[in-house]
């Protein structure tokens, strides 16, 4: 039930890094804000520093993915702020703050979205409701308002590529407009990543004996056009494995990226034992040709880590595999 409201509110995750960029620039707002939103714009990942191993664990470990585990776990005591939902989290309750003192928002109610301050203002008064503020109250985007807003990570839809967005927040927006705009956005992408929990969540009630488990994250990418998003999908399919042996088992990592001047670009890595392979999709003819001739660099590179290393270069975008028999089964009947 939770998701099903999330699901027509959810937005990309770029246009609210579009808007907190110029929130973090605009004079004059909170100090408590303009930190906040400063630490959101940090979680991003740098394109000057290496997109490594490291880095990309790091990343999605940080997305968002595991925040209410780390919860439970003790691990954000304090109010601490250890991911990007955390820190997305912690810019909300600064927005309200501010727009609480600026007159926007009546009472101490904390409203599911921005679209309910109006309403919920009037309640709070204990009288009819009022007609709208001159607040402007918008939809998710400019993407939302032009029906460019991405779909949903639903379980077994592929990554898809998200190059950065325009965001919400014009030229003519400052102080309450602004900031109510980018508490719209925030609303919207912390949605999408409760969606891509919940995407994350086995399929089945045993949880622990089923043979595929899928974990997917947004990272947003940091560059000099904007914040691109990298959706990362990692798969561990324990049924391939012959043996009880860790090394048996197969892997598969998925991920798409939208960046200037290579377009959309796909990608699927395969794991088992000491065997990787490496699978590119390009959807633009001259990014597809500068792949393939430097198929044989990767597969040299890779060698040095690996047994066997096998790259395959192709045009166009992936297609998802059919569903398993039984994918729709009722087990609980």
């Amino acid at each position: 039930p939770l998701i099903g409201a999330a699901l027509g509110r959810q937005d990309g995750l770029g246009p609210a890094f579009a808007d907190l960029a110029k929130l973090a620039a605009q004079p004059g707002l909170p100090a408590a804000l303009l930190a906040a939103a400063q630490q959101a714009l940090g979680a991003r990942l740098e394109d000057s520093a290496p997109l490594d191993g490291p880095a990309l664990k790091q990343a999605f470990r940080q997305s968002g993915l595991l925040h209410e585990a780390d919860a439970l776990a003790g691990k954000l005591a304090g109010g601490q702020v250890s991911d990007l939902k955390g820190a997305l989290l912690a810019l909300r309750q600064a927005l309200m703050a501010a727009l609480q003192q600026e007159g926007a928002v009546k009472g101490g109610a904390m409203p599911n979205s921005s679209a309910d301050i109006a309403p919920r203002a009037a309640a709070a008064e204990g009288g009819e409701p009022a007609p709208p503020p001159p607040l402007p109250l918008p939809k998710a985007s400019a993407q939302a308002d032009q029906g460019l807003r991405p779909p949903p990570p639903l379980r077994d839809a592929l990554p898809l590529p998200q190059a950065a967005a325009v965001g919400s927040i014009g030229p003519e927006d400052a102080g309450p407009a602004m900031m109510a705009k980018a508490l719209s956005t925030v609303d919207a992408a912390l949605d999408r990543i409760s969606i891509a929990q919940y995407a994350s969540l086995p399929s089945l009630p045993e949880a622990a004996s089923a043979p595929l488990q899928r974990w997917f994250a947004e990272l947003p990418l940091a560059l000099p056009t904007g914040t691109a998003i990298l959706p990362i999908e990692i798969e561990e399919d324990r049924g391939g494995a012959r043996t009880g042996a860790a090394s048996s088992r197969l892997w598969r990592m998925r991920f798409a990226l939208d960046v200037e001047p290579m377009g959309p670009v796909h990608g699927l890595v395969t794991l088992q034992g000491q065997t990787i392979g490496v699978s590119l999709w390009a959807e633009r003819d001259g990014t597809r040709r500068l792949a393939a001739d430097h198929a044989q660099d990767l597969r040299e590179a890779l060698l040095g880590g690996f047994e066997r290393a096998e790259i395959e270069i192709m045009a166009g975008r992936p297609q998802r595999e059919g569903s398993a028999a039984g994918h729709f089964l009722d087990r609980k009947s």
